[in-house]
């Protein structure tokens, strides 16, 4: 099976990358790999590192399209979308399938005549907006009736155990991984909390009571900052406005590269609850 790309807008919806009847068929990428620029000092006969920084990387591709139709179909997908990311699925030998995801922007799009063969094929070049990353999302339940948890998995999952409202998760990224925690309502004090090796490394208890039919909505993503509540009517409070976070605390925090534990709280039992998480890569 080959390598699969795509283009998927902030809905969800995706422009195929490997259909050029009915899409385009992208060829030819360069730039999927990394690199810094780095200052040193001379110290004697050696130099030691300074300033390392990762520059901000773009591919390079051939989009081949059928016909005007499929080309003028992928310029109204980018420019009808708010936000778009490309989607890279890489089959390896060893390791199972898996998708991965990098925030862009298109820089340039050619246009120009078909060739003899009847195929439009334009030079595109993608600026890198993020890392790449993984979207691995759990939703779990907890039945009242006899407390078990009952996991629904949407991808080759990664976290080792699990234990009532505990998640263990072995983040494999570069960096550390932001994530997003969903809580449905009735919750009496929520708490996130964050352990390695059993101690208490960052965590987050609102005094608040969340509903039933409300959520408190969490994320750690840098361009996604927010502690929410959802009203019952869809709308959202920020509970940075109110009196509900101490703002001395550090209360935007992600997963270290390694094994964390991820603890949802609270007075009464959390009977619902949605857990994504975000393991990023400097390269895949």
């Amino acid at each position: 099976m080959p390598r699969r790309f795509a283009i998927v807008n902030e809905k969800g919806q995706e422009f195929l990358l490997d259909d050029l009847k009915n899409y385009a068929f992208l060829t030819s990428p360069s730039g999927l790999g990394y690199s810094y620029d780095t200052e040193y000092q001379n110290i004697g006969d050696v130099f030691i590192e300074d300033i390392r920084k990762r520059n901000q990387g773009s591919m390079t591709a051939d989009l081949n399209f059928r016909n005007y139709d499929n080309y003028n179909n992928f310029v109204n997908f980018i420019e009808l979308s708010e936000s778009i990311s490309l989607s890279y699925e890489i089959p390896f030998n060893i390791k199972p399938l898996r998708k991965f995801y990098i925030d862009v922007n298109i820089q340039s799009l050619g246009k120009s005549e078909k060739q003899k063969s009847g195929i439009i094929t334009e030079g595109v070049v993608l600026e890198y907006k993020s890392l790449w990353y993984e979207k691995q999302e759990t939703i779990f339940k907890i039945e009242a009736k006899d407390r078990e948890v009952r996991w629904n998995f949407r991808w080759a999952s990664r976290f080792s155990s699990y234990d009532m409202r505990n998640i263990i998760f072995n983040n494999e990224g570069h960096v550390d991984a932001p994530f997003k925690v969903e809580i449905e309502g009735t919750a009496i004090n929520p708490e996130i909390a964050i352990y390695s090796n059993g101690n208490l490394i960052n965590n987050l208890q609102i005094p608040i009571t969340i509903n039933q039919n409300e959520k408190l909505l969490y994320s750690s993503l840098e361009n996604e900052i927010y502690i929410l509540k959802q009203n019952t009517d869809g709308t959202t409070t920020n509970l940075f406005d109110l009196d509900y976070i101490d703002i001395q605390k550090q209360n935007i925090f992600r997963l270290k590269r390694g094994i964390s534990e991820i603890r949802l709280q609270a007075e009464n039992d959390i009977v619902n609850a949605r857990v994504i998480i975000y393991p990023r890569y400097k390269v895949v």
